[in-house]
């Protein structure tokens, strides 16, 4: 959207004069150019870009005149536009305001996007959309203060509804745009991390979680010990991991006394839940007993990635060196759990699971990649069994 000078632009070829002269100064014979008869007055000249015309006083008296540039006009030369009488070359290159509708005559706002012109008075004094910029009537906003073309083309924040104005935020892996009043001010889904709606729910131990996430969420004991039992089949068949101990499941709550509890209560093991902030699940050996802790309320696609990742920890007590690197311990269990996570066509949390960069989850991870691809799945799970 830019300022023209009107005058300048569409008038530099359009400049006339009218002058009086007196008959006897343009020689014995003037014909009027419009009656045709013979002038013996006085007599009006018009000059405009290539056209010379020679008026009685009469015909100039008489005759329509372009609101633009005010040259005479013959009725076979009149155009009409938005109410006002104007010559063929005014018609073609005036422009009028798309709020008053007026001609512009002076300086002017263009929109090089919608093609709209408006003059300086009607741009400055009218509201403006609340996202375009542009003037209107304020009959056509809406009640978020956006124009119809905006209204209908903006996306919708799909925590709160309302059309995204401003910034949009959008997150890798999950669909949809959100405003910046949802990014700053509302919670964030436990699950997959995106603004939760107007409706969520909230667990307990403070999680939010957001309807869609909550619906595929593993609240029974019950429920979580058949995927476990599930995901230690598809070890076995899949990878060769067999476990020779019973492992005890804990469907367990997020510690609410943050990292600190949480890492006392793996210590000591009785003074809350050992899952703190972000931990999804956690193994523990103390003797020959093994337990494995899953987050109650977890997606089931989630929980697939964290019981596989767990039960690997399990195999590893049975068979690896327990002086281990945690780079190779981590990303052997993230190894582990992709390809459990391919096995049942989980591929959005595949993508997640191969996307991370952290150290040693993602770096371990990429590592354990790297040698299966080179050595293949057999012989990669028997260096496992010796490497520091």
């Amino acid at each position: 959207m830019f300022l023209r000078s009107f005058k300048t632009a569409v008038f530099v070829l359009l400049v006339f004069c009218a002058v009086s002269v007196p008959a006897s100064k343009r020689g014995s014979t003037i014909i009027c150019d419009f009656c045709g008869k013979q002038i013996t007055g006085r007599y009006i000249t018009f000059s405009k870009s290539n056209i010379h015309l020679d008026l009685c006083q009469s015909c100039s008296r008489k005759a329509s005149r372009c609101k633009s540039c005010n040259i005479p006009l013959r009725p076979n030369e009149v155009v009409i536009k938005n109410g006002e009488t104007l010559c063929k070359a005014c018609s073609g290159q005036s422009l009028y305001c798309s709020i008053c509708n007026k001609r512009i005559e002076g300086g002017y706002i263009h929109n090089s996007i919608t093609g709209q012109d408006y003059c300086r008075k009607c741009y400055d004094s009218t509201p403006k959309c609340a996202h375009c910029k542009n003037p209107a009537r304020e009959s056509a906003f809406n009640q978020y203060g956006l124009c119809n073309h905006c209204a209908r083309t903006l996306p919708r924040c799909k925590a709160c509804g309302k059309p995204v104005i401003g910034d949009r935020f959008s997150f890798k892996f999950e669909e949809g745009q959100f405003c910046e009043d949802c990014i700053k001010k509302r919670p964030s889904c436990a699950a997959c991390g995106v603004p939760v709606g107007n409706k969520y729910w909230t667990f307990p131990d403070g999680r939010a979680m957001c309807n869609a996430c909550k619906e595929r969420g593993i609240l029974k004991r019950e429920d979580a010990e058949r995927l476990l039992k599930e995901v230690r089949r598809i070890i076995h068949r899949q990878l060769g991991l067999e476990i020779q101990h019973e492992i005890e499941l804990v469907l367990e709550e997020m510690n609410s006394g943050g990292q600190i509890a949480a890492a006392a209560a793996k210590l000591k093991g009785d003074e809350g839940s050992p899952l703190g902030e972000s931990e999804l699940g956690l193994f523990r050996r103390r003797g020959d007993e093994f337990t494995i802790f899953l987050l109650y309320g977890v997606p089931r696609e989630m929980m697939l990635e964290t019981a596989a990742h767990e039960l690997a920890h399990a195999w590893q007590a049975e068979n690896c060196p327990p002086t281990q690197s945690e780079q190779i311990r981590e990303g052997f269990a993230q190894w582990v759990a992709a390809q459990v996570l391919k096995s049942e066509q989980q591929l959005k949390v595949l993508a997640k699971l191969e996307a991370r960069t952290d150290n040693p989850y993602g770096t371990g991870y990429q590592m354990v990649k790297r040698i299966a691809e080179r050595y293949g799945a057999k012989r990669t799970i028997q260096k496992m069994k010796t490497m520091e």
